[in-house]
């Protein structure tokens, strides 16, 4: 009896020993079939069970499946899910996916991983890397324009390598910073001008575009707040091309171009002849002279003579060129894979003295070292070297000169050499072509960005990757001002020199771990820590006294050293951070976000802040009733989503929360050094807090033939940083503190559609951002005047403060303004300081756009971008002096004088011109604000691809000629703004700086 019992329990107490022996373990990779890459993220499942894994950086996989199963699945978003057999014998497999073209486009980058378009809660948009190669910019920030719905990217300066403004839905603070966290491979960077004497350059300017695979821009909540207290402003995300399995791809691109002014409009100054018609006009207007013949004596005195005519504006620009080539090469074995890379870029501007080069180059090596462990190195590094000239009120400034000095000016004497005589240039001002060639204002940036990455596969589900990054500059400096020219002859010569030194370094540690319920439904949650220190030292020399001559420009044979000084600052982060995602049978997804900061940049009592998001979507499209009904015959896509949260913004200064000394020679006692205090500090400081709701709908028809992506968002930015007034008793003016808030409210449309898709193919899209700015509190809820702007609640934070012009009185020619802001239209008035500034139109644009096509037959491909932007206003700085009305008289003035009224009955809004003008026609009113509504042809590109059977006879894999402009042509709304709206920036003030170009490229691209 026993032994019958015996048996039976000992099978029992066996069978989970059987079920240990009855596995076996599968291993290997999943790579593309069209270019052999690896594919990290395949979801690999075993058919008919709930068991599965994905594959890691290298596109491998390490599964343990039941002795009985018969096949794996494999589904990766952009391709087609394949199913492979795994009877007894094949442990170990190589997987090819092939690429599916509708769904290409739905695989994005996100912060610390990759998703799905279909998973995503969140509203972010994706640049690939093909949309801005071979585009003739210095940096890529600046070709972002017109690609992104609700970015608004605004290059100011012309200046090749110069930073551009971004701002993604909005304008979020009055005094932090509003840009966006730029993050390359996962490592945050510097992003805008790092320079301290140089006129403007750009951190991203070494960043080669070619190197790049895609650029993902993250806008709301659910997408951004996973990087906490930089979020506010929107996240960029770039990725580098990686390696790709297979053999050696060598790719070659070069292009040659030239380049002009952009705007065809652009103002033009007066000829000798029309300057002194004007001037004679002027003096008898203001009875210095009685007659034209006591004017014309009382010119030829004071102004010289009018033989000489000279066209300044054509001095200083000229046809600029540009050339860039690039080589790369990537292959690899199923193991080992790199990319590496070259590339020159080299850009005049259309103004003399502005020019860029950069030499750069990028490596990327990835391992597979075993079924469960992986690593990545990657190492860009770039050399800029950058001349620019000085924009804005700097006697220096060509433009300036190029508007301000007098037409009977010379530029150059008999021999061809700048003409430096001072009876020539009465102005003050200095021949442009002889700073050019005298002095030195050079910009040098070396930059090296370099990360390593590590992923081990702990569990078949529970992935550690380890990622450290490092970013390194030392950017040089130099200026050198003559000894007997210009700004250095007060000094006997003047050189300085500024070396920066920054040292930003990254490590980030991550858990992600992904568990199936069923095919299709999971739940993943990935959690993390990341330290961040970033140094800044900066080493400043100045000596005046240089010998005469040109070459002796260092610093070393000057005899007088005046200044040498260094200082350094620094500000480290440490975050925790975590997101989960609930995916349910791929309709129902639920997903959030939690990061704690802490930063150095802000005092004990706030140090640490908590952040998060929270985010729910709904593939209508996967529903039954939907897919089992009629519209299911045109309705491909339908997805509902929405999302809130709150992010911060750290972009403060790194001690502004402390009380400061200052030291310095001011402070001496009997030859000892002092100290005073120089900044209040406020250890209560903390982040500005950014609080956004999105409701987004994708729909997709016709086989996502026409795909419609609309976004709604409201943005509330609280906590903002202000400057708060103070007794002068306590030694300082004012304190910051976090008081105030501002929204910003809009909708964003992105409409795609292929009519036609056949031999020839068609693609046409545009998309639409609108946004409504306003201000909720200011400290003490009271209205301030801010510059030119008039910051009041429930008003724009760009609104304009000025008087409103009335144009001319045609009787007497004398300007006029509207005194009474509500009866305005009854209310003339010839005195200036009479009339009441009012709130009029804001800088920021209501809205902004572009309109994109692709045609493609056969080899041939034809591809355009139009931006266009509407509803702000832009002012004209020093049109005060160029359209003075006879202030400023011994400077030129524009051809919009010729307008002027000169008799009675005269309909004109253009003053009579007099002699220093006592009227202030001058000063700044409506007259001097411009819509800045423009449509502009961004880029058009022509190009033909050669037929490949053709190319195999050459060896080689492809080829591709091509002819492309940016900038081609622009129309602007407002025919009396004469200068390109795009260079006032963000804030509307044109200053003079070196214009907007356009572009003419031709170029080949060779594959073997």
């Amino acid at each position: 009896m026993k032994r019958k019992m015996f048996y039976p329990l000992l099978f029992l107490l066996s069978l989970p020993l059987w079920g240990l022996a009855q596995t076996r373990v599968i291993t290997g990779r999943v790579v593309d079939q069209e270019k052999g890459n690896a594919l990290p993220g395949v979801t690999v499942r075993v058919t008919g069970a709930n068991t599965g894994t994905q594959t890691g950086l290298d596109g491998s996989f390490r599964l343990e499946v039941p002795e009985g199963a018969r096949s794996l699945q494999f589904s990766f978003v952009g391709y087609n899910p394949q199913e492979v057999s795994i009877v007894a014998g094949r442990n170990n497999i190589t997987v090819t996916l092939t690429p599916n073209p509708k769904q290409l486009n739905e695989v994005v980058v996100v912060g610390y991983g990759q998703q799905n378009q279909k998973e995503l809660t969140g509203s972010l948009t994706q640049v690939s890397g093909r949309q801005v190669e071979n585009v003739p910019v210095a940096s890529i920030d600046a070709n972002l324009q017109g690609k992104v719905p609700g970015l608004q990217a605004v290059a100011t300066n012309g200046q090749p390598g110069a930073a551009v403004d971004i701002r993604i839905r909005g304008i979020g603070s009055f005094n932090a910073g509003a840009g966006p966290l730029w993050v390359i491979d996962g490592v945050p960077v510097n992003s805008g001008d790092l320079s301290r004497n140089t006129p403007t350059s750009n951190a991203l300017s070494g960043l080669n575009p070619n190197d790049i695979e895609s650029i993902t821009v993250l806008k709301d909540a659910a997408s951004a707040s996973i990087y906490g207290s930089r979020a506010a402003n929107g996240v960029i995300l770039i990725t580098t091309k990686k390696g790709k399995a297979g053999k050696t791809n060598i790719k070659f691109d070069g292009q040659y171009g030239w380049n002009t002014i952009a705007l065809s409009n652009t103002a033009k100054p007066l000829n000798t002849h029309e300057f002194f018609t004007l001037t004679k006009e002027g003096l008898i207007n203001a009875g210095i002279a009685n007659d034209d013949a006591t004017a014309t004596a009382i010119f030829l005195g004071n102004w010289g003579d009018t033989t000489t005519n000279t066209n300044w504006l054509d001095v200083v620009t000229r046809t600029g060129h540009q050339q860039q080539y690039n080589l790369s090469a990537s292959g690899g074995s199923e193991r080992t894979t790199f990319y590496i890379s070259g590339g020159y870029f080299q850009q005049q501007a259309a103004t003399i003295g502005s020019d860029l080069t950069r030499y750069s180059s990028d490596f990327n090596l990835s391992n597979r070292v075993s079924d469960r462990i992986s690593f990545s190195i990657n190492t860009n590094v770039s050399d800029v070297d950058q001349h620019g000239p000085y924009a804005g009120g700097a006697f220096r400034n060509p433009l300036l000169a190029a508007y301000f000095l007098l037409p009977n000016a010379k530029a150059t004497d008999s021999n061809g050499i700048p003409d430096t005589s001072a009876a020539n240039l009465i102005t003050g001002l200095y021949n442009p072509l002889a700073i050019n060639a005298f002095d030195r204002n050079d910009y040098n940036a070396l930059k090296i960005l370099s990360n390593f990455s590590g992923d081990y596969n702990i569990l078949k589900n529970l992935r550690y990757t380890m990622r450290f990054g490092i970013e390194y500059d030392n950017i040089r400096e130099m200026q050198y001002w003559n000894p007997f020219y210009g700004d250095g002859k007060n000094y006997q010569g003047y050189g300085s020199q500024n070396i920066t030194n920054i040292l930003n370094w990254v490590w980030t540690n991550t858990l992600n771990y992904r568990h199936y319920f069923n095919p299709s439904t999971y739940f993943n949650i990935l959690v993390g820590y990341e330290s961040q220190l970033n140094q800044f030292k900066v080493t400043d020399l100045q000596n005046r006294i240089f010998p005469y001559n040109l070459n002796l420009y260092v610093l070393a044979v000057a005899a007088k050293p005046t200044t040498a000084s260094n200082n350094g600052s620094d500000f480290s982060i440490a975050s925790a951070f975590s997101r989960a995602e609930f995916n349910y049978h791929n309709r129902y997804i639920l997903s959030g976000s939690f990061r704690r900061d802490g930063s150095s940049r802000f005092g004990a009592n706030n140090r640490y802040g908590n952040f998060y998001s929270i985010g729910a979507a709904w593939n209508v499209d996967q529903e039954k009733f939907l897919q089992q009904s009629s519209l299911a015959s045109f309705i491909s896509t339908l997805k509902l989503r929405a999302s809130y949260g709150e992010n911060g913004n750290a972009a403060i200064g790194n001690y502004l929360w402390r009380e400061l000394y200052a030291f310095n020679s001011g402070f001496s006692y009997n030859q000892l050094g002092g100290g005073a205090p120089s900044t209040p500090g406020n250890p209560n400081l903390t982040w500005e807090k950014n609080k956004p709701l999105d409701i987004g709908i994708n729909l997709g028809l016709w086989s996502n033939r026409l795909n419609i992506d609309f976004d709604w968002y409201n943005r509330k930015t609280t906590a903002l940083l202000f400057n708060v007034p103070v007794s002068y008793t306590t030694g300082f003016s004012s304190y910051p503190d976090n008081i105030g808030s501002l929204q910003n409210r809009g909708i964003e449309l992105t409409v795609d559609a292929t009519p036609i898709q056949r031999v020839v193919s068609w693609d046409i899209g545009f998309n639409l951002s609108l946004n409504k700015n306003k201000i909720l509190t200011l400290p003490n809820h009271q209205p301030f005047v801010n510059g030119t702007f008039y910051e009041k609640e429930g008003y724009d934070i760009q609104t304009w403060y000025v008087r409103q012009y009335a144009g001319v009185d045609p009787q007497t020619g004398n300007a006029q303004w509207y005194y009474d802001p509500v009866n305005f239209k009854d209310s003339l008035t010839t005195s200036y300081s009479r009339a009441q500034r009012v709130m009029y139109g804001s800088a920021s644009p209501k809205g902004f756009g572009s309109v994109y096509t692709t045609l493609s037959y056969k080899g041939f491909k034809l591809y355009a971008l139009v931006y266009y932007q509407w509803g702000n206003y832009v002012r004209d700085v020093w049109a005060r002096y160029t359209q003075g009305d006879g202030f400023g008289a011994f400077f030129n003035k524009t051809k919009k004088e010729l307008q002027r009224w000169q008799k009675p009955g005269d309909k004109t809004d253009v003053p009579k011109y007099v002699y220093n003008n006592p009227t202030s026609s001058y000063e700044f009113s409506t007259r001097f604000l411009y819509k800045g509504d423009y449509v502009r042809l961004r880029e058009l590109q022509l190009s033909y691809d050669f037929n490949p059977r053709l190319l195999q006879k050459m060896y080689m894999n492809s080829l591709t000629l091509y002819v492309r402009g940016e900038n081609l042509l622009t129309w602007v709304k407002d025919k009396n703004l004469v200068y390109d709206p795009d260079a006032a920036g963000v804030t509307g003030q044109l200053n003079l700086t070196v214009p907007t170009i356009k572009t003419f490229t031709a170029g080949i691209t060779i594959g073997f």
